[in-house]
């Protein structure tokens, strides 16, 4: 990430600024959260207390931000891999509190599958309808919603336990646990029925 400085600086605001939905959707409101790191880490100081530290590396994390964003003119201001060092160190602190601290300690270790035998003849199926959230997808297999945050955190994809997640994304998340996934669609005579690719799968066509 640091072969791109600049590039590096915005994933980082972007990283922070995720997390920081994340606690506003949960201790604030889930409607109408705000946008732009340095709206959420106001709001969310006059709403909530934010650990100390915690405020001061998304503080340092906004300010290198604010100085990427704009042009720099005297090239003694440049950007490289140094001055962005400072960045990252702060963004590895945000998203170590939001695994260990926020979400709890049991975050990391629920989050990774166990080790499992060789696959049976016929595979754990599960059959959802979208539009499928994050809570949706944990709940119909027997997991926090923060596993299922996790494992899209993995992949470089922040959302909340109400994100609606993609049918192709809720796939790959369910084959990390061991499920494979069909998909539901609604017709208006007989309501919920299977993809109709589903039939080509199981041999009925």
């Amino acid at each position: 990430m640091l072969d791109d400085p600049e590039v590096a600086l915005m994933i980082a605001r972007k990283t922070a600024e995720a997390v920081c939905k994340i606690v506003f959707h949960d201790k604030v409101s889930q409607n109408g959260i705000p946008t732009g790191l340095d709206v959420l880490i106001q709001q969310l100081n006059k709403a909530t207390d934010l650990p100390k530290k915690l405020n001061l590396h998304l503080l340092n994390i906004q300010q290198h931000g604010n100085f990427g964003s704009h042009d720099q003119g005297d090239e003694s201001d440049e950007i490289d891999a140094d001055f962005v060092a400072h960045c990252i160190t702060s963004l590895d602190y945000v998203c170590k509190w939001l695994q260990s601290d926020y979400l709890g300690a049991e975050y990391q270790s629920s989050s990774t599958p166990a080790p499992t035998s060789p696959p049976e003849a016929h595979e754990k199926l599960i059959h959802l309808k979208p539009p499928i959230t994050v809570k949706d997808l944990a709940s119909a297999i027997g997991l926090k919603p923060f596993v299922i945050i996790k494992n899209l955190m993995d992949i470089g994809v922040f959302l909340n336990q109400n994100g609606i997640v993609t049918p192709e994304l809720a796939a790959r998340l369910l084959e990390m646990h061991g499920w494979s996934f069909e998909k539901e669609t609604r017709t208006k005579a007989s309501g919920l029925r299977k993809d109709p690719a589903s039939f080509f799968r199981e041999g009925k066509i």
